[in-house]
């Protein structure tokens, strides 16, 4: 709510971009629509674009379809169904996967693929200092490594 104001009033956050121009892409799959607009507020103030799915399939499917550059994973999302979309996450894309999740459940987000974990309730500065080291230098890797895969 707060961003949609802010952005109605004309102030637009910088946008977080890769060296060829683009903004980063952040998939948040979260079940919880409080939580997610919350996530979403303090990752786009950070200039990261955010695409939020509901479920577990949703998630699969905009993954496969829009590759992110990051993907947020609440391990409850679809009755449970987190560690699997971290698994199946992984066959499809090459991106960090950061788990959430209100119980302590990190061995089993790391066992699953994901590059780290955060406990629920999260702190905003840690959770945005998260995504930024999870996408630090992996994001320009990836794109140099696409970029030097596309050359003749």
């Amino acid at each position: 709510r707060l961003l949609r104001e802010r952005i109605a009033a004309g102030v637009r956050p910088p946008r977080t971009e890769v060296p060829d121009g683009r903004t980063l892409l952040i998939l948040l799959a979260e079940h919880d629509q409080f939580a997610a607009e919350f996530a979403e507020y303090f990752l786009r103030t950070e200039g990261y674009e955010v695409e939020l799915v509901p479920d577990a399939d949703s998630a699969l499917a905009r993954a496969a379809e829009v590759p992110p550059d990051l993907v947020v994973v609440d391990l409850l999302i679809s009755a449970g169904r987190g560690r699997s979309l971290c698994r199946r996450l992984r066959e499809i894309v090459d991106v960090p996967i950061l788990a959430i999740c209100t119980l302590e459940l990190r061995d089993d987000a790391l066992e699953a693929g994901a590059w780290a974990f955060l406990q629920k309730p999260i702190e905003p500065l840690q959770f945005v200092s998260t995504i930024q080291d999870l996408l630090g230098r992996s994001a320009l890797i990836r794109r140099e490594r696409q970029s030097h895969d596309q050359s003749p």
